[in-house]
């Protein structure tokens, strides 16, 4: 498990230090890198210099608590794709849904076991990982569509113009085969040009069908 969460930096948020040494260990042993913050505002300032992959946040804290340090992470431009999981001792089914309200992923409750903790974080940061890796390839499709666009949707534009000028060019001075042939020519490019920009219409939906479905992770 170590060697996939090397690379990964979890914020810890909570006005406990012992709370903080407890699960600075747990992330640690599994290879997480470790950031932590002692109340809301602290968090935020942090989040916002130094991006970590995901944030465990306490609920109850004193100054602004955990909902609204949420609420204010998710309405930050560097900060709302941050995965947020609340550390509560809260068990009420209303107080989890304020939290899912606010913006969270999960909920920890406390006291903390280790195993539980490990495999939610690791868990969302593998979600958020492929997040970022369907990101990456959405960008690619858009970079190659766009080389299609222009490449390819180019060279039948010129076929068609080309068709188009030699057939009024010797239109008098040719019989009716090569005035048939130059025809066909020009239909084929036409035709080649419309299927293209089909393909590119279709491509462009499957492309917001998987931004959509990228966005469901969060939810999972």
């Amino acid at each position: 498990m170590g060697a996939s969460n090397e690379n990964s930096m979890i914020l810890i948020v909570d006005d406990d230090p012992l709370n903080i040494d407890i699960l600075s260990e747990f992330m640690e042993k599994s290879g997480f890198s470790v950031l932590h913050a002692s109340n809301g505002q602290e968090a935020i300032q942090l989040a916002e210099t130094t991006p970590p992959d995901l944030i465990l946040l306490d609920v109850l804290m004193p100054g602004i608590d955990g909902f609204e340090t949420c609420k204010q992470l998710k309405a930050g431009k560097a900060t709302k794709e941050i995965p947020v999981i609340f550390l509560t001792s809260l068990t009420d089914t209303s107080d989890k849904i304020k939290g899912f309200k606010a913006g969270a992923i999960d909920y920890i409750t406390k006291p903390f076991q280790r195993e539980e903790v490990i495999a939610r974080v690791t868990c969302q940061i593998i979600l958020q990982n492929q997040k970022k890796e369907l990101s990456r390839l959405n960008e690619m499709k858009d970079q190659f569509l766009s080389i299609i666009s222009f490449d390819i949707t180019g060279i039948f534009s010129m076929l068609v113009d080309s068709c188009e000028v030699l057939m009024e060019k010797i239109s008098n001075d040719c019989d009716d085969d090569i005035q048939n042939s130059l025809e066909e020519m020009r239909t084929s490019a036409q035709n080649g040009y419309k299927m293209v920009m089909n393909l590119l219409d279709w491509s462009e939906q499957q492309l917001g069908a998987q931004e959509f479905a990228s966005k469901d992770l969060e939810f999972l």
